[in-house]
């Protein structure tokens, strides 16, 4: 057997690698970056992240969602050994449900007015379930990436390390297929649309009168419609 030469081995994995560190790792501490800056700002403290799941908006209690049915299926995949599968669900989770629509989706709670104990309720939630989610994160990945999932936990919890930690472990009564539903959907009708402005070339700056949808998904998503119209930039969804 002949050992690959590292040069030539760099050189194939080369593109995989800088796409997980854009996609994971960059996504991942830029998530993390963002909510230290403005929980600093607001002054937030552990108490304030008390708010129970029920008084959290839709869009919180997907993610919510969406990270435990993560721990679910990363704990089936990690019990037979299939690690790959594990570090793909993760990765897709961080990039395309955290970063690229949760915390988009919820910036502007951030910025609201209030800091402290004078914070909305709306307001906590978002911190509550970013900083749940990031330290569940955290314990997810300690075993893959022991460095940076140190690094965020133990910064964020005041814990000595993430590595004496438990694996976390899903909680099926906040896994809500409905919810996950609704705005899964809204999420692909909003990446189909951005998708055809590109091949039309119209910026999404440019304002346009409507988009048509599949008169099927009126009943589901009926009331989300304005995620669709400002995301598009467009004045009205027609079913």
């Amino acid at each position: 057997i002949k050992a690959m030469d590292f040069d030539a081995f760099y050189e194939m994995a080369e593109p995989y690698i800088k796409e997980v560190i854009s996609k994971v790792f960059s996504t991942l501490r830029n998530t993390y970056n963002f909510f230290c800056l403005y929980a600093n700002i607001d002054k937030v403290e552990k108490k304030h992240l008390d708010v129970p799941y029920a008084e959290r908006p839709e869009l919180d209690r997907w993610i919510i969602s969406k990270y435990n049915r993560l721990i679910k299926t990363t704990t089936e995949y990690m019990d037979v050994y299939d690690h790959m599968n594990t570090v793909r669900a993760i990765g897709e989770f961080i990039d395309g449900d955290l970063s690229n629509w949760y915390i988009r989706r919820a910036r502007r709670r951030f910025f609201a007015e209030g800091e402290g104990d004078a914070m909305t309720l709306d307001k906590r939630a978002a911190y509550a379930t970013t900083y749940e989610v990031l330290t569940g994160l955290a314990k997810m990945m300690a075993p893959i990436a022991p460095f940076i999932s140190d690094e965020i936990y133990t910064k964020l919890t005041g814990e000595t390390t993430v590595h004496t930690a438990f694996y976390p472990e899903a909680d099926e009564s906040l896994i809500d297929d409905r919810t996950e539903e609704r705005m899964d959907l809204v999420k692909t009708l909003v990446n189909l649309g951005r998708s055809t402005r590109e091949q039309e070339k119209l910026k999404v700056r440019q304002p346009l009168s409507k988009v048509i949808v599949d008169g099927r998904y009126k009943d589901v998503i009926d009331d989300l419609t304005p995620l669709i119209t400002e995301e598009l930039n467009v004045k009205e969804v027609q079913f």
